[in-house]
């Protein structure tokens, strides 16, 4: 069944980030996640930089599975080592929705933001993301996700 969701246009400040980065099949994402964002918290403390905010995942469709990063925004930018990089994410317009239940089946969530886009005449300018309010880290599979869809005009 598909939800309906109260969807919200915000203009958003670009957001320096830590991620790990894979290139994965769908499928594999969920089991992917956990350690990644272990990774993540592991190298911010090592370089004493605080998270600012929740757990992030950000999706890039690509020939060969879909680009991942997950990780969380920063205080300050990070160095880079192994795995986890220093990132950010984009400023601009940006169109939300709230999903609540099982965080792992947001795609109704992101059809409802893609209709909004098109309905008033916009487009996806870039990946969209995922803040979890509570989620894959606390194993429930249960919680709230904030999905995010920038855009532009078409």
């Amino acid at each position: 069944m598909t939800e309906v969701y109260q969807l919200r246009a915000a203009d958003l400040d670009s957001r320096p980030s830590a991620v790990v980065r894979a290139c994965l099949p769908a499928g594999q994402i969920a089991g992917w996640l956990p350690g990644a964002l272990r990774r993540v918290r592991h190298e911010l403390a090592r370089q004493h930089v605080e998270p600012v905010g929740p757990p992030f995942v950000r999706y890039a469709p690509d020939e060969d599975g879909i680009g991942v990063d997950a990780g969380y925004l920063v205080s300050e930018p990070i160095e880079d080592n192994g795995d986890v990089v220093a990132s950010g994410l984009p400023g601009g317009p940006a169109v939300i929705a709230i999903h609540v239940e099982r965080p792992a089946e947001t795609v109704d969530a992101w059809q409802a933001l893609d209709d909004w886009l098109w309905s008033r005449g916009f487009r996806a300018s870039g990946p969209p993301w995922e803040y979890w309010t509570d989620g894959p880290e606390d194993g429930s599979g249960r919680g709230t996700v904030d999905v995010f869809l920038p855009y532009r005009w078409r």
